[in-house]
């Protein structure tokens, strides 16, 4: 078990680790016993690691909601097992910018953090808001169902909120380039209008309006000194409207799987916060592989920078 410290809290995390994982494991050896497996040893080999990825996902849940451990606690663990190792990467999605809740400022500071060039900041965001609103009423700079015509296009706003961060690829006027540069740090899971100071990118925390190098650089420092979300808002009052005070209760997840002959998966998903407080019981509501059998690459924005 990777990262030991004399600190009990750590044993008692690597502990629960261990028990949540142990489902998994069995499950790996109940389906390699199955009859209808006359399969190749790679065929093995996926069903260990896909046991063992779902397994991983339980385990982070439990961790975050069952046992209210912070993130800092559950990134970047390793668990060394005789079958294999896990890797864990958590983040708070609100450390993305939410396509249905944030304020038009952050759309348009992020637009222009990412160098996107295709449209302007302000038409970004005001289009992102016509596109979510419930009317149709054309902001300034923004489009409803008659720009997108005139355009030539068979489709307009739904005036609904953003089903995905894809959806956002049909904004009008906005290129395919600066979709790719905008969706890493896009979501529409947080449910947060403001950004968690503890795991937004550098991109995103120069999104916010008021911020720039020298204050996004003090807020890492004050970062990597471990203040927590209330402290970084009294230390930044000029950014304190967007800043998030407290987790979102909602996590990216990824956990990369190598089992012990060198086969490789990963995957991500996203997770919902429990209802009922103390309770494990989770909601995925977005999942993906990220990588299978060779070289995995955990695609997270940097936040260490």
């Amino acid at each position: 078990m990777a990262r030991t410290s004399d600190d009990s809290g750590y044993v008692t995390l690597a502990v629960l680790l261990v028990v949540g994982l142990l489902a998994a494991i069995v499950s790996s050896l109940l389906a390699v016993a199955r009859p209808a497996l006359g399969l190749a040893r790679l065929g093995g080999d996926e069903v260990a690691a896909e046991a063992l990825l779902q397994g991983g996902f339980t385990t982070a849940a439990f961790l975050l909601y069952g046992a209210g451990k912070e993130v800092k606690d559950v990134n970047k663990l390793v668990v060394r097992l005789h079958t294999g190792e896990l890797r864990f990467l958590v983040i708070d999605e609100a450390g993305r910018v939410d396509l249905n809740a944030a304020d038009p400022k952050l759309l348009a500071g992020l637009f222009l953090s990412v160098g996107a060039r295709s449209i302007s900041p302000d038409a970004f965001a005001s289009r992102v808001v016509d596109w979510r609103d419930e009317d149709s009423d054309e902001s300034v700079s923004g489009a409803e169902l008659t720009a997108y015509t005139d355009a030539g296009l068979d489709y307009g706003p739904p005036n609904l909120p953003f089903h995905s961060v894809d959806e956002a690829r049909f904004i009008l006027g906005l290129s395919a380039r600066d979709f790719e540069r905008l969706r890493p740090f896009l979501t529409v899971f947080s449910g947060s209008a403001k950004v968690d100071p503890l795991s937004a990118s550098n991109s995103t925390l120069l999104a916010i309006p008021g911020s720039g190098k020298n204050v996004v650089q003090r807020i890492l420092n004050a970062r990597k000194a471990g203040e927590d979300r209330a402290r970084m808002a009294e230390m930044f009052p000029e950014l304190a409207e967007f800043l998030l005070d407290k987790s979102s209760g909602v996590y990216r997840v990824q956990v990369r799987v190598k089992l012990k002959d060198g086969y490789t998966d990963a995957a991500e998903a996203v997770i919902f916060a429990p209802q009922a407080e103390g309770s494990a019981e989770y909601k995925t509501v977005a999942w993906s592989k990220i990588g299978v059998g060779g070289a995995v690459g955990m695609n997270t924005p940097d936040t260490s920078k």
